[in-house]
């Protein structure tokens, strides 16, 4: 059998083979390509980590939460001892209103969206059921916050006539984020059911919300044109245009999965987050997407 009828015989398995060989020859390029875009895209992660670092990170808002003491028995592993503990307590309503503006900011070749917002919080309190919850002594009043770094301007918290400054957490240690605003024992006979509360933060990646109200109402105007709506809820209303965003939420204290109190030692930040709802500024189309 000569070499002429050999490739003739075997035709088809030598294109086989021959496309075999080219298309192993390709692969070979594209995994190197293909690694090189992981390596930029880790790149781009830590980017924005570092940028969140500085500038600050995702932010999650609340409303006001009403922290009392209570006695209650603790106990650990050895010992069980009478002793008090930290309750909060979400108030009837709450709205925020946020206005947003966004920018890049650039670390080498890569490029990070972020945000600065002006939040504006109102709500009601319940002063019988705050009488009730604490008869005296000074109340504390906890506002959650994603990222404290992010903080640029704080008001006052104003109730009625009342104008109390914001502080960093001093009390309920197993709160690890947010802003404290103490209304001392002999202002509480001017004590109003009303309060509002303005703040501009910066912040990175999104911007998401806490329902800690019985009813909650969040609007949202922002100049991103790309937004992702992330979380628990999406939003009641929405407009998409090239000019920006604007959503709006309703939301009762039925639709989150936890109640009106809880003990704080017993129940972490992050079990709250589990109904934070919100923006994700999204990018929809990458570098190394295109790649």
């Amino acid at each position: 059998m000569n070499t002429a009828n050999l490739f003739t015989r075997n035709r088809a398995t030598l294109k086989l083979m021959f496309v075999a060989a080219l298309s192993l020859g390709m692969f070979i390029p594209l995994l190197m390509v293909h690694a090189i875009i992981l390596d930029r895209q880790e790149m781009q992660m830590s980017a924005e980590d570092t940028v969140a670092a500085r500038w600050g990170g995702g932010q999650i808002i609340g409303g006001l939460v009403a922290l009392t003491q209570s006695s209650a028995v603790l106990t650990d592993n050895r010992s069980m001892e009478k002793g008090q503990q930290w309750l909060a307590n979400v108030l009837p309503e709450l709205d925020i209103a946020i206005k947003m503006t966004t920018s890049q900011r650039y670390l080498g070749i890569y490029e990070v969206p972020v945000h600065t917002s002006k939040v504006e919080i109102k709500g009601r309190l319940d002063r019988g059921s705050l009488d009730k919850l604490q008869p005296d002594g000074d109340l504390v009043f906890w506002l959650p916050l994603g990222d404290v770094r992010g903080v640029r301007k704080v008001s006052t918290l104003t109730i009625g006539s009342l104008e109390l400054p914001a502080r960093p957490l001093s009390v309920a240690s197993d709160i690890n984020t947010g802003l404290q605003f103490t209304l001392l024992e002999k202002d509480r006979d001017r004590l109003q059911d009303n309060y509002s509360l303005e703040l501009e933060i910066s912040g990175s990646q999104s911007m998401q919300f806490l329902p800690l109200a019985d009813t909650t109402w969040v609007n949202l105007q922002s100049d991103w044109a790309h937004p992702e709506f992330i979380g628990k809820f999406l939003p009641l209303d929405r407009q998409i245009e090239d000019a920006g965003v604007q959503a709006s939420w309703q939301l009762l204290g039925l639709n989150r999965p936890y109640g009106d109190q809880w003990a704080v030692q017993e129940t972490p930040t992050e079990f709250l987050e589990t109904a934070a709802f919100g923006m994700r500024l999204d990018t929809p189309v990458d570098r190394f997407q295109r790649n």
